[in-house]
């Protein structure tokens, strides 16, 4: 199995897994769901050798697991239309969640090498922290059910997008 692969096994188990299996959403506009504690991977060999791999693999297939989401999310509802149908509101809310559980345990995630990789970890953290303020806002907009703001939210989203993967594309080497 190549490293990529099994990096992407060990995400989905110890980090993804967990999260989503946490978030849910009930009839009501509910608040967002607690998230769960990621369980732990176990170090690999190649991860001893290069510290910091785990760290840009685990964030990078996370990053991407947040577009999946927002796509999972617009194929149910298509052209980021605001819709005043209760099961837009509780899926939207299930869908930030699970993106703000994500969003979180990335955050938490160690960048292996210090030297290395803690000035790009805090601009992660950064990008991070923004895509969860527009979250929270297009929660927001879909609570008051305010169309104006919800469109705000999807142009905000795509700007954090690029902000995170254009950060993946600066990976000190």
């Amino acid at each position: 199995m190549s490293l990529a692969k099994s990096a992407a096994v060990l995400l989905t188990t110890a980090v993804l897994a967990p999260v989503v299996a946490a978030c849910g959403g009930g009839s009501n506009f509910p608040d967002p769901p607690e998230c769960v504690e990621p369980t732990p991977t176990p170090e690999r060999r190649d991860e001893r050798s290069n510290p910091g791999l785990a760290y840009l693999v685990v964030l990078d297939n996370g990053i991407k697991e947040l577009r999946e989401l927002t796509d999972e999310f617009e194929l149910r509802w298509p052209g980021q239309r605001f819709s005043s149908r209760r099961e837009f509101r509780e899926e939207f809310v299930v869908y930030a969640g699970r993106s703000a559980c994500l969003a979180e345990a990335l955050m938490e995630l160690e960048p292996g090498d210090p030297e290395r990789l803690t000035e790009f970890d805090g601009m992660v953290d950064a990008a991070l922290e923004q895509y969860l303020g527009v979250l929270e806002r297009g929660r927001e907009a879909v609570r008051k059910r305010n169309v104006s703001k919800y469109r705000e939210f999807h142009r905000d989203l795509d700007d954090a997008y690029t902000r995170l993967e254009g950060l993946m594309q600066q990976v000190p080497r």
